[in-house]
């Protein structure tokens, strides 16, 4: 049987291998049981903040799928987009989603955060 200490030394290297899972209260290491859901919303808000520029959308997300860059602006204007594009210097990739799978893409949704990723505008 583990003593106290052994307890809290078990704990302690736990924490430090996996400080998300832990929370501090009370100045004590407590389980977060709710660590992955917190994860997996920091995740969604990282996601969702990235960003690229228009150039960067257009020549890495839509030229290679044969999209043009006059009937991805019809798109834009067809799902009420215009005023968020023309107003804007960087896609976000939060604001743009819903308007992907009005294109032929022909990409998932993790190719197209792929892209984001490596394009992203610092």
């Amino acid at each position: 049987m583990l003593n106290s200490a052994e307890i809290q030394d078990n704990i302690y290297n736990d924490f430090l291998e996996n400080p998300t899972h832990y929370t501090i209260l009370e100045n004590e290491i407590v389980f977060d049981e709710q660590w992955e859901e917190k994860a997996t919303l920091k995740e969604q808000e990282r996601i969702a903040k990235l960003h690229i520029t228009k150039q960067d959308f257009y020549l890495y997300i839509c030229k290679p799928v044969g999209i043009t860059y006059e009937v991805l602006l019809a798109k834009i204007v067809e799902v009420g987009m215009q005023a968020e594009w023309d107003l804007c210097n960087h896609v976000y990739y939060g604001v743009i989603s819903p308007f992907l799978n009005a294109l032929p893409l022909g990409k998932t949704e993790q190719e197209i955060i792929e892209i984001f990723e490596q394009h992203n505008a610092n």
